[in-house]
C-alpha cells in the first residue's frame, strides 16, 4: 500500500543496501509499508521503552552540544510518521496524530533536554501533510522556549507557501508560541526551479519566517563539479538576524541587492540589532546604511557579512523605525514616465560589444539594473552575477548623422564615450558628446532603441526616473 513494494534489497556487510537499488523505489511512499508504521508505532507506545531511550539519547545529545554556539535549536524528530496507521487508520487524518501520538513523545524528549539545558530552543514538528496542528500544547507547555518546525513541499502540501505559512501562523498564535520553515526546495536549476524556490523565500520574508532549506549541498553539481549561482543567491539574501524592538517588515530586493526592516523601537536594549548580508554576492563595492527617521541609529561592521545597528540619543522609544541596507554606489531601474514608466534595457539580453540599449516594459531582471560608479553607468550584474563588467557607451552611427547609437560595451577604465552626468531634470548626458540618452522619435514602443540626441531638458522623452542616491540624496520611505 499504495503501490505493492520490491521485495527485499541485497545488503552489503554492514546490512545497508546499494544506492542504486534506493533510488529505484519512491521513499516518500514507503511510510505506508506496515513495517513502518508498526516501527514509529512502537516508538510512540514506548514498546520495550524505545521511548524512554530516544529520550534519553536526547539528553546526551543536549548535555554534548548546549554549549555550542552555533547550536540555535533541538529538533526533535525530522518529519515523524503518524504512527501505525494499519491498527489505526484515523491517524492519517491531518492533525490527529500530533495530539493521539507525537505530543506525549516530544513532552518527554523536552523532559530529558530540559534536565541539562534550560534555554536552548526544543523544536517540535507534526505531521508532514498537516493542514492545521492537531497539537493541544507546546512540548514543556513554555512557548518561549519552543519553536513549531515546518517543511513546505507540494505535494504533500497541496496549497500555496502562503496558505501554509499564514495556517502555521494561526497555530503557532493559538499554542503561543513562534515557527520556522525548516525545509523546502532548493535543488532545482531550471528557471521554473529558481523561482519556486525564491517565491517560498519571499513569503517567509513577508510573514517574519526564518527558514532553512534542503538542501546545502545541492549548491554544487556533484556530476559536473559546478556550483549553482542561482541558488547560491537564494541563500545569500539579506536579512535581519535581530531588531533592538518588535519587528514589523523584512523585504529584500533580489535584482539590486537592496534590503529593508522595520521595527517598533525599544531603546532599553542595549544590544545591537543585526543584519546579514553577503557582500559577495550582492555588495562588490560595499554598503550603505539608511534609515528613516534619518538619525535615529548609525552602523558598525562585526566583519564582512553582519552590519550591527545602533541606536543614536535621538531615537524615540515606541517609534518605527526603518532602515534599509543598499550598494554603496546607487543602483536600480532607469525608468521614463512619458512611456508609461519602461526601463532602459539591453537588446534581446545580449553581451555582445556595440549591442544596442532599448527602452522595454520593466521585468525587472539582470538586463535592466545599472549601477551608477564613478562616471560611468554600469550593468549591476551579468547573468553569471559578475558586477561592472559592461558600461553604457555611444556609438557613432555616420559621419553626417547628429546622433549616436547607446550602446553596451565591456567597461574600459578612463574611456571618454562611457562618461555620464545627470541633471536636476532627469536627463542623462554623455561627456564626451554632451548629448543625451533619447528615445527615438518618441516612439515609447518596446524595442525602441535608444539615442544620444542634442539634450532639450525637459522634453519627455529624455527624462528617467533615475535611482536613489543619483542626485546625491540618500533616503527611504516608511
Amino acid at each position: 500500500m499504495p503501490y505493492p513494494q520490491k521485495a527485499p534489497f541485497a545488503v552489503d556487510a554492514n546490512g545497508v543496501p546499494s544506492d542504486a537499488d534506493c533510488n529505484s523505489i519512491d521513499w516518500a511512499t514507503s511510510y505506508l509499508d506496515y513495517a513502518v508504521g508498526n516501527a514509529f508505532g512502537r516508538l510512540y507506545n514506548n514498546y520495550d521503552n524505545l521511548g524512554d531511550a530516544w529520550a534519553a539519547y536526547w539528553k546526551v545529545v543536549a548535555s554534548k552540544y548546549m554549549n555550542f554556539p552555533g547550536v540555535m535549536g533541538y529538533d526533535l524528530m525530522n518529519e515523524p510518521w503518524v504512527g501505525d496507521h494499519m491498527a489505526d487508520p484515523t491517524l492519517l487524518v491531518p492533525g490527529v496524530a500530533d495530539r493521539v501520538n507525537m505530543e506525549a513523545l516530544w513532552n518527554k524528549g523536552n523532559t530529558a533536554i530540559r534536565s541539562v539545558d534550560p534555554t536552548t530552543i526544543v523544536m517540535f514538528e507534526g505531521s508532514t501533510y498537516d493542514i492545521l496542528s492537531g497539537f493541544n500544547n507546546v512540548p514543556g507547555g513554555d512557548g518561549s522556549k519552543t519553536a513549531h518546525s515546518y517543511h513546505y513541499y507540494n505535494p504533500p502540501q497541496l496549497g500555496s507557501i502562503e496558505t501554509t505559512i499564514q495556517n502555521r501562523i494561526k497555530d503557532n498564535n493559538r499554542l503561543k508560541t513562534t515557527g520556522m520553515l525548516t525545509e523546502f526546495e532548493i535543488w532545482d536549476e531550471s528557471p521554473a526551479g529558481v523561482a519556486k524556490s525564491l517565491e517560498i523565500a519571499v513569503q517567509a520574508d513577508r510573514y517574519l519566517q526564518s527558514w532553512a532549506a534542503w538542501s546545502y549541498e545541492e549548491l554544487l553539481n556533484w556530476t559536473t563539479g559546478e556550483p549553482a549561482p542561482e541558488l547560491a543567491l537564494i541563500y545569500a539574501r539579506s536579512y535581519a538576524e535581530a531588531t533592538a524592538g518588535v519587528t514589523k517588515t523584512s523585504y529584500f530586493e533580489d535584482y539590486t541587492g537592496k534590503y529593508w526592516v522595520s521595527w517598533a523601537a525599544n531603546t532599553a536594549i542595549t544590544a545591537p540589532g543585526l543584519i546579514r548580508i553577503s557582500q559577495k554576492a550582492y555588495y562588490p563595492d560595499g554598503i550603505r546604511v539608511i534609515s528613516n527617521p534619518p538619525d535615529v541609529i548609525t552602523h558598525t561592521m562585526e566583519n564582512d557579512n553582519v552590519v550591527h545597528l545602533h541606536y543614536t540619543n535621538a531615537a524615540v522609544n515606541g517609534q518605527v523605525i526603518l532602515s534599509s541596507v543598499q550598494p554603496f554606489y546607487p543602483t536600480g531601474v532607469i525608468k521614463n514616465s512619458a512611456s508609461g514608466g519602461k526601463c532602459i534595457d539591453i537588446y534581446q539580453g545580449t553581451l555582445n560589444p556595440n549591442n544596442p540599449v532599448v527602452l522595454y516594459t520593466c521585468g525587472p531582471s539582470w538586463n535592466q539594473v545599472w549601477k551608477f560608479k564613478e562616471g560611468t553607468i554600469q550593468l549591476a550584474f551579468d547573468p553569471s552575477h559578475k558586477s561592472g563588467a559592461y558600461c553604457l557607451d555611444t556609438q557613432p552611427i555616420s559621419a553626417t548623422d547628429k546622433f549616436l547609437n547607446i550602446v553596451l560595451n565591456p567597461c574600459v577604465a578612463g574611456s571618454a564615450t562611457q562618461q555620464w552626468t545627470t541633471n536636476a531634470a532627469g536627463n542623462i548626458v554623455n561627456t564626451a558628446s554632451g548629448y543625451c540618452v533619447d528615445i527615438s522619435a518618441s516612439n515609447y514602443k518596446d524595442g525602441t532603441k535608444l539615442l544620444g540626441y542634442t539634450c532639450a531638458n525637459a522634453q519627455a522623452n529624455q527624462v528617467w526616473a533615475l535611482p536613489g542616491g543619483t542626485n546625491g540624496v540618500w533616503q527611504v520611505k516608511l
